[in-house]
């Protein structure tokens, strides 16, 4: 759960810093890596909601 927050907040922080000079990054459009962040941003919150 904290790992996929850690996991998306660290994609766009690298996105936004070095998104240019990786080449995945720099072939994706950048609302898609935005996206991506916030997805595993999404799944953090969906499984916190399911923790017991």
């Amino acid at each position: 759960m904290i790992a996929s927050f850690l996991i998306g907040l660290a994609y766009i922080v690298v996105f936004y810093l070095a998104g240019p000079d990786i080449p995945f990054m720099r072939d994706l459009n950048s609302l898609v890596n935005v996206l991506i962040g916030f997805a595993f941003i999404a799944v953090g919150f969906i499984l916190s909601t399911r923790w017991r």
